[in-house]
């Protein structure tokens, strides 16, 4: 998935607090972090990891799964705008991945029937494309046969 415009445009202008909102809001958007990873890798491009990343706060995460809830990853998400850490970023991939996992599971599900409609779809038309060559040469063959 290409980064929007905005983003190019937060990144060029060297907006760096728009680049880590909308970086953070990626987040939550695709918690498959497909869009978070290529927009990370712009940034980092356009900004320099200095400059995007903040030097951690040293802040311990919870590593008990039993405290992690919409509740505790939107606190983090808060802190994540004072303190644009790798580790945080890294503790909030996992909590959120710990937290949409039934959604992550629906959307590789989808992905994957998505897939496999395509190359049914593909199979389909090749096939149909040979079948009408194939009536097509029994038509030729027969007006043949019945002009001899």
């Amino acid at each position: 998935m290409p980064v929007t415009t905005d983003f190019t445009n937060a990144v060029r202008d060297k907006n760096v607090r728009r680049v880590r909102i909308m970086m953070k809001d990626s987040l939550i958007r695709d918690p498959s972090f497909a869009e978070f990873e290529e927009m990370s890798r712009e940034a980092e491009k356009g900004l320099g990891t200095r400059t995007l990343y903040d030097r951690h706060d040293g802040e311990n995460f919870s590593l008990n799964k039993s405290d992690w809830n919409k509740t505790y990853m939107n606190n983090q998400l808060v802190d994540l705008m004072s303190n644009f850490s790798r580790e945080r970023l890294n503790h909030l991939k996992t909590v959120c991945s710990f937290i949409y996992a039934d959604e992550i599971q629906n959307m590789k599900q989808r992905n994957r029937e998505e897939q496999h409609y395509d190359d049914n779809r593909a199979h389909g038309n090749n096939s149909g494309c040979a079948t009408v060559l194939l009536i097509a040469a029994v038509i030729v063959i027969l007006v043949f046969i019945w002009l001899l």
